[in-house]
């Protein structure tokens, strides 16, 4: 791949990765972190329906990690039916979170085209090095042969 390519493609990743930029920058409201999952529960009476096979719910929980923390999931009872403040929010931070992960990946990309085009660069100045010690030999000879 030549230079004149290589510059075309970085710079239509550069005009993305803008664009994310503008997108993430644009996000104006709570994101809420986590997962919704629903749930469907068994109960402790002994006669219940769920204990023939139809379980209570759905249920909504929420699972998060807390800030920072590698550890256990928390997860919390949301109810029956889901705010939809709530909703938003998750899914707010799962397109923010989105747009991250495409952003890391035209970082990837980037990385990747400019070393390309650097050695590209460093390849062209060594071609047109040798070129030139040649010249200078045949230069050189040139003056040699005629003292």
């Amino acid at each position: 791949m030549d230079s004149s390519q290589l510059r075309k493609q970085i710079a239509e990743l550069l005009a993305k990765r803008a664009r994310l930029e503008k997108e993430l920058l644009q996000f104006r409201y709570t994101l809420v972190k986590g997962s919704l999952h629903l749930r469907y529960m068994e109960c402790s009476y002994s006669g219940c329906k769920c204990k023939r096979g139809q379980k209570h719910g759905p249920f909504y929980y929420m699972s998060s990690k807390p800030d920072g923390s590698s550890g256990r999931t928390l997860h919390r009872y949301i109810g029956k039916t889901i705010q939809t403040q709530l909703a938003k929010g998750l899914s707010r931070y799962k397109s923010f979170q989105d747009r991250i992960h495409q952003m890391h990946k035209l970082d990837q990309k980037l990385s990747t085209l400019w070393n390309t085009f650097r050695d590209s660069l460093l390849d062209n100045t060594l071609l047109y090095n040798k070129e030139e010690k040649k010249e200078r030999t045949v230069k050189k000879g040139e003056r040699d042969s005629r003292s």
